[in-house]
């Protein structure tokens, strides 16, 4: 699904910033988690500034606030951190939103995304297609192969590495964020689990 092109609301960066405000005068004692959130803040606003496309801008807004919501909800319950967490990489405005120009998610990755799938899905039909029909069979498969080939290659070499390093990052956010607030003696905090999933290609 191409997520840039949703009809969505749009996001103030003004009423981000007020939310993200508000989790940090939680942990305005809390260095090392301060750093981490400073520093995904500052991937967010870098992003910001180098888009050119409004409807790129657009998607990394809405994961920005997406962010900055899940933030302050586990600051506010802590007992529920897993399921936000869990909520945050199922949103369909999440996006992986690095701290530099070789972890931006941009609207090519998404296309390049949606041109794999169509590239697996065409590669399949011909196999099923070709028992019926060999000219068309072999013209939908070398047709799926030149769109696969490449977009494959894309994806392995640049998207799925940099979404890998993206979610580690956040990984370590969410983990340091549990301790501070464990640390705080947060009653019926359960285990975190933060899971690192390969992001899907097809």
């Amino acid at each position: 699904m191409l997520t840039f092109f949703q009809s969505k609301a749009k996001k103030s960066e003004d009423k981000i910033n007020t939310l993200i405000s508000q989790s940090l005068k939680y942990l305005e004692n809390q260095q090392v988690i301060l750093q981490l959130i400073t520093q995904k803040q500052w991937a967010f606003q870098c992003q910001l500034s180098h888009s050119q496309n409004a409807l790129e801008k657009n998607a990394i807004l809405r994961c920005y606030a997406l962010f900055a919501e899940t933030l302050l909800q586990c600051i506010q319950t802590p007992q529920n951190i897993n399921e936000y967490i869990k909520n945050y990489y199922e949103s369909s405005d999440y996006c992986p939103v690095g701290s530099d120009d070789n972890h931006a998610y941009t609207l090519f990755d998404e296309i390049n995304n949606t041109l794999l799938k169509v590239g697996l899905t065409a590669f399949v039909f011909s196999f099923v297609t070709l028992p019926f029909s060999m000219p068309i069979g072999l013209i939908v498969l070398g047709i799926s192969l030149a769109v696969m080939l490449p977009t494959a290659f894309y994806a392995l070499v640049e998207t799925i590495p940099n979404q890998t390093k993206i979610k580690k990052e956040e990984k370590a956010l969410f983990t340091e964020l549990y301790s501070c607030l464990n640390s705080e003696n947060v009653t019926n905090s359960p285990e975190l689990e933060v899971r690192v999933d390969q992001p899907a290609t097809a």
